[in-house]
């Protein structure tokens, strides 16, 4: 797929997960995504964490004692 698109001229994106899968990218790829997963993760977590720790509040109390 990296090489159609950049023989097309299109610009690809590609996600790097982790350092060992770097060499797959030595294609003239510019455009690279390191971390998407963890960013959605994280920002879930922050917009949902007190209605889940109300629906589970064995949860509620662990998150207070680490304060």
């Amino acid at each position: 797929m990296i090489e159609m698109a950049l023989r097309k001229g299109v610009a690809p994106r590609v996600e790097c997960p982790n350092f060992e899968r770097r060499n797959r990218y030595r294609y003239g790829v510019k455009h690279f995504c390191i971390g998407w997963d963890v960013g959605i993760i994280y920002a879930w977590c922050n917009q949902n964490s007190e209605g889940m720790g109300k629906l589970l509040p064995g949860l509620a109390r662990q998150k207070a004692a680490r304060k």
